[in-house]
């Protein structure tokens, strides 16, 4: 009762705050969509465990269907009543065959973290490490410990077939692990519908042609992610990569390539990752990398805060573009002020808007700000960005007290430079 009970009903109350709000995660799935979905992942879990092929181990699961009702696909119903069999049988055998019992319960238990209402990504196999136990003892038990007993020279040779059939399987997959791009090009042979494994393949080929200084691996990075920001479920991290590494090569940019980014951002509005790939725009504009666009940009931050409610990441990466590259502080002020109305307790961007505050020269209202962030830095977690904070509270106001006893002519042409900084990032950046 106290060591996992009362832990559980707070665990869940917790949950509850900001499971499926505005504070989640930003995922293309909701909650009912994620626990169907899990449903039939469970059963490809057990088969990854059980029966392991080279084909389904793969670092990325991106492109899993999403289960969008009972018969949508029809194995999702399936998979829940086999799911219910299950548990079902465990619990019914738990006096005749406890081992069996234990070693099912244990599986769907080493799951329940990782497999239900937390918005994590669908599918990783190292979540099966702990509950593949539960999994591989139930089978021993149906096998040789409870169920049909089998003899020891048949139960000999099964060890020796499965161990050598695991083994193999996973000196193929070491192999391919064995170098950065046979492994990128492994998983997108494997995954040709995964963005993500694209993504990566092509991050693999522009850090191998950096490194041999060959202009070929360049051409097929970006043929590779033209033909990937196609699919069904890319994200605009594909353009984005193909508009800052055309715009680093001091390549012509596809204006089809910010057609589709707004167009996507229209249509779906931008989750956690097209937000940072949004701040990593703002940085290539902000480092002089970029040259056109800017329209473009400003652009797709209006469709993507227009579509529902959107992300803090999405405001901080809006309120950065604001500042650095529109030269607009106080939209910048704004939209900070936004996120901490809508967060009080998000570190980052209260820790922006003292930021905001202080290149407005607001130092009253920026100090004001910095309590409550002291008030919130429990444990002391904080404590350098704090410090960073009071540190360049107490130069400004020093600089302000120099500039106001120039005279107004050379106060006006020694104006100090702009000391606010804005990421999405946890890093404080001084321009």
């Amino acid at each position: 009762a106290s060591l996992l009970i009362v832990p559980l009903i707070v665990g869940l109350v917790w949950l509850t705050g900001w499971v499926d709000g505005t504070r989640s995660y930003g995922r293309a799935f909701d909650i009912p969509e994620r626990l169907m979905t899990e449903a039939r992942i469970l059963f490809d879990y057990m088969r990854w465990i059980l029966v392991p092929s080279l084909d389904a181990l793969t670092l990325y699961h991106d492109d899993i269907p999403l289960s969008k009702g009972l018969l949508s696909p029809v194995t999702t119903l399936l998979s829940l009543a086999g799911i219910a069999a299950l548990l079902g049988i465990a619990v019914w055998k738990r006096k005749s065959m406890p081992l069996f019992a234990l070693g099912i319960l244990w599986y769907f238990g080493g799951h329940a973290l990782t497999a239900t209402v937390i918005p994590l990504l669908l599918a990783f196999e190292h979540r099966n490490y702990f509950p593949s136990l539960g999994l591989l003892l139930a089978c021993a038990s149906l096998l040789m410990l409870e169920g049909l007993r089998l003899r020891a020279r048949t139960c000999a040779l099964i060890f020796l077939a499965t161990f050598s059939f695991y083994a193999l399987t996973t000196a193929l997959r070491a192999t391919e692990w064995s170098d950065p791009l046979r492994l990128a090009l492994s998983e997108a042979s494997k995954r040709p519908h995964s963005p993500n494994a694209q993504y990566a393949l092509a991050i693999g080929l522009l850090a191998e042609a950096k490194r041999q200084t060959n202009p070929s691996l360049t051409q097929e990075a970006f043929l590779v992610l033209e033909s990937a920001r196609k699919l069904p479920d890319a994200g605009i991290i594909f353009e984005q990569l193909l508009i800052t590494a055309n715009a680093k090569a001091h390549l012509p940019v596809n204006p089809a390539w910010w057609a589709s980014l707004i167009g996507k951002l229209e249509s779906r509005g931008a989750d956690a990752a097209g937000a940072r790939s949004l701040h990593v725009l703002n940085t290539c504009f902000m480092d002089a990398v970029c040259k056109e666009g800017v329209d473009e940009l400003r652009q797709a931050y209006a469709v993507a805060i227009e579509h529902g409610d959107p992300l803090a990441q999405l405001m901080n990466a809006h309120a950065e573009f604001a500042w650095y590259v529109l030269g607009d502080k106080a939209l910048a002020e704004r939209e900070i002020r936004t996120v901490v109305q809508s967060r009080p307790l998000d570190f980052n961007a209260r820790r922006n808007l003292i930021i905001v505050l202080q290149g407005m020269d607001q130092l009253d209202d920026a100090e004001k700000e910095l309590a409550t962030l002291r008030k919130q830095n429990r444990f002391g977690l904080y404590d350098d960005v704090v410090q960073t904070l009071e540190k360049t509270l107490q130069e400004t106001r020093a600089q302000l007290r120099s500039d106001h006893s120039l005279s107004p002519d050379i106060r006006n042409e020694a104006s100090p430079p702009d000391r606010a900084g804005i990421t999405i990032t946890e890093e404080i950046r001084h321009p």
